[in-house]
């Protein structure tokens, strides 16, 4: 019995420090996910969530849960900052994180993108342009297919409402179509923000995938800006310019996965 009991001891001895480090990682990790969808310009939030599940693999499950938990709160500025984290997630972490997103979260995503649900129109088109972009990103990948037919089961919903809504009013007050004037530049799906600033960058010869790729980079350089600067004033010019490019970012990848 003594040498059990020792054995029960040093088991303990040997656990405990561990259970407390993965107790102390929880934590951390849902101060990280609160922060991040309170205020979206709290980029070292976000960055704190990657560190954590790097260092700590086992805990996607957990980050998955509790950003899905987010999703769903009451608050609608608070379920679209966690779809700007999710999103943003997406594109920092790996494949396990990706595929406990098709698992657990997409079908709420789907939920929300969906037109005429009552959801709240920035949420609605947040979620509908993330659905895109990830199946245009990520659903090549037969692992994580569900992407794709949940971008296709959206645009199955959205073509009716398209039809609907272009459709003019009946009667003499009724304007006869006009013609379509011709675009200048490459068929590129991002108007006006981004593919303006390109085309006055000279720059208008680049892909839709070009432009997005070059945007995330500069959205990038932005955030190490924004943690760098000490200068108040600056730092809010900063911000505004983060959320502004966000936006831009998110419509031209929606736009861009519709054309697909």
């Amino acid at each position: 019995l003594s040498a059990k009991s020792a054995q029960n001891k040093s088991m303990l001895f040997f656990n405990s420090p561990r259970k407390d480090a993965m107790s102390a990682a929880i934590k951390e990790l849902r101060s990280a996910v609160h922060r991040a969808t309170i205020d979206q310009t709290n980029l070292d939030a976000v960055s704190e969530i990657s560190m954590v599940v790097s260092g700590r693999p086992s805990l996607m499950p957990e980050l998955v849960a509790l950003v899905k938990a987010r999703v769903k709160c009451q608050s609608s500025g608070t379920a679209y900052l966690a779809i700007c984290l999710l999103d943003s997630l997406m594109h920092r972490l790996g494949f396990e994180f990706r595929e406990q997103v098709s698992i657990k979260v997409l079908g709420r995503i789907l939920k929300l993108a969906m037109p005429l649900k009552g959801t709240h129109p920035s949420i609605q088109r947040k979620a509908a342009a993330s659905i895109k972009d990830w199946a245009a990103t990520f659903g090549c990948d037969h692992h994580l297919s569900s992407f794709a037919d949940a971008a296709a089961e959206l645009a199955s919903k959205e073509a009716p409402q398209s039809r609907r809504t272009s459709q003019p009013p009946p009667g003499p007050a009724a304007h006869p179509p006009q013609p379509h004037e011709p675009s200048s530049g490459p068929a590129c799906a991002c108007e006006p923000d981004l593919h303006a600033m390109a085309c006055r960058a000279g720059l208008g010869d680049l892909t839709t995938a070009q432009l997005l790729e070059l945007a995330r980079a500069s959205q990038s350089a932005i955030a190490e800006q924004i943690r760098a600067t000490h200068d108040s004033e600056r730092g809010r010019q900063l911000r505004a310019l983060y959320r502004q490019l966000t936006a831009d970012i998110d419509h031209c990848a929606g736009l861009a996965a519709s054309a697909l």
